[in-house]
């Protein structure tokens, strides 16, 4: 298959009502004719679209039929195994753990905090608000 381009032959005698396709061989392709417009009530519309739709169709299960069969799952195998052998890189640091009797490895759990009062939650939330307020507007800003 060449590289995809085509030659429109334009008529030198005659209208044009068709042209011819060549490929860049200048092996006969088809020709192009011009499109007919229809009404969007006309039956002749509807016929032609299914007509092209057709073969579309049957040009796309050509095509289907002519790629070849791939297992993707096997060729990711193929291509693993022709890459051969993982090795590892070695390590910057080797950390080993020996316990003396095995005690005091784990830090205990940190415990939870306790909760708070109401009362307390309120104080924070206002403590964290005016925090914020301070924040976004400084009190040295000047007003415009």
């Amino acid at each position: 298959m060449g590289d995809g381009r085509v030659t429109v032959h334009i008529p030198k005698y005659h209208g044009f009502s068709a042209l011819r396709i060549t490929d860049a061989k200048g092996d006969h392709l088809g020709f192009a004719y011009s499109d007919t417009p229809y009404d969007v009530m006309d039956m002749r519309g509807a016929k032609e679209s299914a007509r092209r739709t057709s073969l579309y169709n049957r040009a796309m299960t050509a095509m289907d039929k002519s790629a070849p069969d791939i297992d993707a799952l096997q060729e990711l195998i193929a291509w693993g195994e022709r890459r051969g052998d993982v090795t590892p890189n070695e390590p910057d640091a080797v950390m080993t753990v020996n316990g003396l009797g095995g005690k005091g490895l784990m830090r205990p759990p940190i415990a939870p905090p306790e909760s708070l009062s109401n009362q307390e939650e309120e104080d924070e939330a206002l403590a964290v608000d005016a925090a914020r307020a301070s924040i976004l507007y400084p009190a040295d800003r000047k007003a415009s």
